[in-house]
């Protein structure tokens, strides 16, 4: 499979920051960590140019970028991690509204179906695991829950509303975004998980990326002057 150079600083930086965290090399994880976001947000708009739903990817991947910043603080200051909840809550609301626009029909209701149980089944599932360890946070965590929540049930229903290659990789997608965030919720709330560094980002770096694949396939599907 023929790899983009435009994905090389991607892939580059995202190995990087894996790297520095596993050995550690401390003064490597802050500026390879925000590159992540910025490198990604390079080969997205290098793989599909100007296209409609450009602003609201790029709002989605910017306000996780922030958030990846104020997460790298959260030790020092309980407000950090505040901030990184909710800007990557805000994330989440860009993803799905993308989700509702990456279809081939017109339908934009929010209804829930009953293939969407088993995604509100787990989030409801983490919830339950990590409430006596949240304390005063209960009210902004179960908010953040509900809209990753609701992000993944639009990412599910898309099946058969878009081209199969696009829904794989925004759904699976959702799902690593889904256990990246229960891995770091119960690191910080119930228990240390053993490398719990390298595991929480090498699952959200897998998870931005194929959201972002899927973006790009779709788009060059119905815009094949996008790119290959």
């Amino acid at each position: 499979m023929k790899i983009s150079r435009d994905l090389f600083p991607f892939l580059v930086v995202s190995l990087l920051h894996l790297l520095s965290l596993g050995i550690p090399i401390d003064f490597l994880i802050p500026a390879t960590k925000l590159l992540i976001m910025v490198s990604l947000m390079h080969y997205f708009y290098k793989s599909v140019g100007d296209s409609p739903i450009n602003k609201l990817v790029i709002f989605a991947m910017v306000c996780s970028l922030i958030g990846d910043a104020a997460l790298m603080y959260q030790e020092e200051a309980s407000i950090f991690f505040m901030v990184g909840l909710g800007f990557f809550l805000l994330a989440h609301i860009g993803y799905a509204f993308i989700n509702f626009n990456l279809v081939n029909d017109d339908q934009r209701k929010i209804k829930i179906y009953w293939q969407d149980i088993p995604i509100i089944i787990a989030g409801f599932a983490v919830f339950l695991l990590i409430k006596d360890g949240v304390g005063d946070l209960r009210i902004p965590v179960l908010s953040y829950i509900v809209v990753i929540t609701f992000m993944a049930i639009t990412a599910r229903q898309r099946y058969n509303r878009s081209d199969k290659e696009s829904f794989w990789l925004i759904m699976v997608g959702a799902i690593f975004f889904m256990l990246s965030d229960t891995l770091l919720a119960m690191n910080k709330f119930v228990a240390p998980i053993e490398n719990e560094r390298v595991l929480i980002m090498s699952t959200y770096i897998i998870a931005q990326f194929l959201i972002a694949k899927g973006i790009i396939v779709f788009i060059q599907k119905i815009r094949p002057e996008a790119g290959p």
